[in-house]
């Protein structure tokens, strides 16, 4: 086994029997493993959001907010329709073929 590879096993058995926990501990150890995860993802999500907004004000139509807005939505709404997300938003079928009615 290679020093790199006896590292890693090492790390992941210190890690494991930190984590060796009852039955009962388990599931507090996994909710609160799963509320970190989704507090990260979430962060993530929110600073991308936030970042795609400054520059857009920054770069689409600086001068004219209304145009920015309309351009904006416009843009959203197509990509949305050309994806099919809006429709499935919706509920709406994107094709005869998705129907699921019988006539009778």
């Amino acid at each position: 086994m290679s020093p790199r590879a006896h590292r890693e096993a090492s790390t992941f058995s210190s890690i494991t029997r930190l984590l060796a926990v009852g039955d009962g501990e388990r599931s507090k150890v996994h909710t609160l493993r799963s509320y970190l995860y989704l507090s990260l993802v979430a962060t993530g999500i929110i600073s991308l959001w936030r970042g795609l907004w400054v520059l857009q004000d920054i770069l689409l139509f600086p001068n004219d907010p209304l145009l920015s807005g309309v351009i904006s939505a416009s843009a959203g709404f197509l990509i949305l329709m050309l994806t099919g997300t809006f429709a499935a938003a919706l509920n709406v079928p994107l094709s005869e073929d998705s129907d699921q009615s019988s006539d009778p």
